[in-house]
């Protein structure tokens, strides 16, 4: 019990011990939301609760994944019985042991050639009504399920005995409302753990809804000033009113932030305040040591904001390239502190990431970039493992299948997911490790690709950065038209784009850098900018400006050449 609770304030004490009855507990950034889950389920496990009773549902991968590595060392077996993961991985779990059909996953390629015959045969239109098609099942209007092109698309999966990846949840959730035996086992569950509450949409709602009719406890954690999600049909309104929807439910807040430094939590509180539609609640730091101010730094163009952000790594971590030790480009050359992976360039958009990925390239600094561009390679690995399922080779190893199927690639970020679905496998018979894998790869995201382990420095979307921490984050494009983003066409929802930039203020640990642009490349042409209006609701006692001016032109920067 000692150990259990040890190192953990009064609150996050609260938080773990309360296990009667529905809890929402507000977390915000920094608080150590997942210390306080998995202290919660040991906590659970402890009272006499099995590990087959407790299921913990997440938005990504890569969160139960981490969860599951910082769980597991605690428990017998490797924590076997206990569900830590995605709401779809966890409906797929029960439509494998309950559907009383024979189905396969269908890849969003054969739903696109579905589409394309159903519609004008025009990928753009196909891609339209997949996305229709989606939206209509994760807002679950089953009004629009009558819809002639969804009844068409459905029957045609039906033939082929095929679902959708959002099938997984709709099906499963069918069935905890429809089977018996499905009913009888769910209430078997005794605990319910939901991370990210704040981004449920109404399928995911509804799904949990089901699963709290046969339970006896619900526990959700979240923080509505991160909710980042409502274009993809999450609803805040779900949050808001988690105590109606369960009664008799008690509300806890996390307030310490044991992340960020004075300077960094207070400027981004002043910054959240302004929206309207939140649950207010306290934040503070624990450290109270004296911190860099922000640095807000304005240049001529997106090229030179490339080039600055380099020079700031450079800086901190003495010369990294033969040109910079020849110019002595650097404030000086001493034992850094440093590594790579403390370093973060977060971007509103993916178009803005090609310039600045140049910019790595031409310094030698290593990078990650993690963007929407892994598919087809995540297919190309699909399809080597499902070799040695269909023909298993048994003097084969885990280890030894992953090195072949992963063999297509060599990037970083593909051997962070390598290493993950290792870790999580190793101790299962291949054939079911391999069985297992699949499933897990049919669920990526972009997201599950972060490698945590590799020291380079992490280039990603704000969106793409929810959940982890640097000590040093660099936002890019900190202008009107990207933060807050109205370049598309739509009603652009400034809270939402308010929360998002709280979000990518609040991953950094010790200095943050807003960089913004006066001109910049839009739609391939060159256009003034001006600061975001969010520098403005930010006080100026935590802000340090800086403007950078255009100088000559100079010479094209060689690159380094390789030693090998």
């Amino acid at each position: 019990m000692l150990s259990i609770l040890d190192g953990l304030n009064d609150n996050q004490k609260e938080a773990v011990t309360h296990i009667k009855g529905p809890l929402l507990i507000i977390a915000g950034p920094g608080t150590g939301k997942t210390l306080t889950i998995i202290r919660r389920i040991l906590y659970l496990i402890h009272t006499g609760i099995k590990l087959h009773e407790i299921v913990g549902l997440t938005f990504t991968n890569r969160a139960g994944q981490e969860m599951r590595e910082r769980i597991d060392p605690y428990l017998e077996k490797n924590g076997e019985g206990l569900f830590l993961g995605t709401f779809h991985m966890f409906g797929l779990n029960i439509l494998r042991k309950y559907y009383n059909r024979d189905f396969r996953l269908i890849e969003r390629k054969e739903q696109i050639e579905i589409l394309r015959s159903l519609t004008d045969g025009t990928l753009k239109k196909a891609q339209e009504q997949l996305n229709y098609i989606s939206k209509i099942k994760n807002l679950y209007e089953t009004s629009s399920m009558k819809d002639s092109i969804f009844l068409k698309y459905e029957e045609i999966l039906k033939n082929k005995n095929a679902l959708d990846i959002d099938d997984l949840i709709i099906k499963a959730m069918e069935l905890i409302r429809t089977c018996d035996k499905v009913r009888t086992d769910i209430s078997r569950l005794r605990h319910i753990l939901i991370d990210e509450y704040q981004d449920i949409n109404p399928l995911q709602y509804e799904f949990i809804r089901s699963l709290y009719s046969l339970t006896e406890n619900i526990c959700a954690v979240g923080d509505l000033d991160q909710a980042i999600y409502t274009f993809r049909g999450a609803d805040i309104e779900h949050f808001l009113n988690f105590e109606k929807d369960f009664k008799g439910a008690k509300t806890l807040f996390l307030k310490d932030n044991y992340r960020s430094s004075k300077v960094i939590v207070h400027a981004s509180q002043f910054l959240i305040k302004h929206n309207k539609k939140r649950v207010e609640h306290p934040l503070e730091p624990i450290s109270l040591e004296c911190s860099n101010k922000i640095r807000v730094i304005t240049v001529n163009n997106e090229y030179e904001e490339a080039k600055i952000v380099v020079k700031e790594i450079e800086n901190r971590m003495g010369a990294t390239t033969h040109y910079s030790l020849a110019q002595n480009d650097f404030r000086g050359l001493w034992d850094s502190n440093y590594r790579f992976s403390d370093f973060a360039v977060l971007f509103r958009t993916n178009n803005q990431a090609d310039i600045i990925r140049d910019a790595f390239i031409d310094s030698g600094i290593p990078y990650q970039l993690i963007k929407d561009v892994f598919y087809e390679e995540i297919n190309e690995i699909e399809d080597r493992l499902k070799t040695y399922i269909n023909e298993p080779d048994r003097e084969k190893t885990l280890s030894h299948i992953l090195d072949y199927a992963f063999g297509v690639t060599a990037k970083e970020e593909l051997l962070g997911i390598k290493r993950n679905l290792f870790l999580a496998y190793r101790n299962f018979p291949v054939e079911i490790a391999l069985k297992k894998i699949l499933d897990e790869l049919y669920l990526f995201k972009s997201a599950d690709a972060f490698n945590i382990n590799v020291n380079a420095v992490s280039l990603m979307t704000i969106h793409m950065s929810k959940g982890l921490e640097f000590k040093v984050v660099f936002i890019t494009g900190f202008e009107e038209g990207l933060i807050p983003y109205s370049l598309a066409r739509g009603e652009k929802d400034i809270e939402e784009e308010r929360r998002l930039f709280y979000v990518g203020m609040t991953r950094a640990k010790d200095e943050l850098f807003l960089l913004c642009s006066e001109k910049r490349h839009i739609h391939g042409t060159e256009k003034e900018t001006k600061k975001s209006r969010f520098f403005y609701e930010i006080p100026e006692k935590f802000l340090e400006s800086t403007y950078i001016s255009k100088k000559d032109k100079q010479k094209k920067k060689p690159k380094q050449q390789s030693l090998f």
